[in-house]
């Protein structure tokens, strides 16, 4: 059941995730193609320059940048404008990303607007901000104009620190879920080891009185087994009594058959004194 929710779990998070970086490519994409002006020049003499750039892109992403250059004045002659491109690897270390050469050698006629667009690929161990050196020299008939200006450019995301900063806040929430979880389990822990206690103290007591009745109960057997000793020795009495009883109820049996015919010869005895006493009474006197 355990591994079963895990693997939902884990399903649901992978499943945000992915909707999650599609989300962001779009807002990366839709990024892209967004330009930003990040150098404008109108007061030149005879020129007026603008670059835009690709507002934020990412590691391995496209950066677009497009210059504008328009003549102000007769006579202009371009001989040379180009742009080198540097970033950062990890932010740290600077290294050029590309060099544009927009003209060279090309004469601009008055009011007209020239431009030029370049892409390149950010390499993936480059981000953070990026910056232009840009070269410009150009003639007004004889008279030479040079200007070198920097400007940053197209920021860079750092995705992997993005990244490693959402994947921290995910462990943090799950950190935060994980520690509440524990102070309730542990709040659990606590009160269920006071149970436990509670129910160890009643099981002692229950032990104390189960050996209390099993002494009680030891007494109490050997009070009936001396019983049933007693029991035996009585009732074995009482059959020798029973015994004595019958034997002497036969006695008395007998001793009234004796009176009984004691009786009888006495009263048969009685009868024959009388009658003879009787007869020698009534018997006639011979005459001598």
């Amino acid at each position: 059941m355990i591994t079963v929710m895990k693997h939902r779990y884990l399903s649901i998070v992978l499943s945000l995730m992915i909707i999650a970086l599609a989300f962001a490519r779009l807002n990366i994409v839709k990024a892209e193609g967004e330009l930003k002006t990040f150098y404008s020049k109108d007061d030149l003499a005879g020129i007026a320059m603008r670059i835009d750039a690709t507002t934020e892109t990412i590691p391995g992403g496209n950066m677009t940048v497009a210059i504008w250059v328009n003549c102000t004045a007769t006579g202009v002659k371009v001989e040379q404008i180009n742009m080198t491109i540097y970033g950062f690897i990890g932010d740290e270390e600077e290294t050029s990303l590309a060099t544009i050469d927009a003209m060279e050698n090309r004469t601009l006629a008055f009011n007209s607007t020239s431009e030029y667009n370049h892409t390149l690929t950010v390499p993936d161990d480059v981000w953070g901000a990026t910056y232009a050196d840009l070269h410009l020299k150009y003639f007004i008939y004889s008279s030479g104009f040079e200007y070198d200006p920097s400007f940053s450019l197209t920021v860079v995301r750092n995705i992997y620190y993005e990244q490693l900063k959402e994947d921290f806040s995910d462990l943090n929430s799950s950190f935060i879920q994980l520690n509440s979880s524990y102070w309730q389990l542990d709040t659990n822990y606590s009160q269920l080891n006071a149970s436990y206690s509670q129910l160890n103290n009643t099981f002692s007591e229950l032990n104390g009185t189960y050996w209390q009745l099993n002494g009680s109960f030891s007494q109490l057997n050997s009070s009936y087994w001396e019983i049933k000793s007693t029991y035996e020795q009585l009732n074995q009495t009482y059959w020798g009594l029973r015994l004595n009883y019958t034997d002497l109820q036969g006695s008395l049996t007998d001793l009234d058959n004796t009176r009984r015919l004691a009786v009888v010869l006495g009263v048969t005895s009685v009868f024959f004194v009388v009658t003879t006493i009787y007869l020698v009474t009534r018997r006639p006197k011979e005459s001598w």
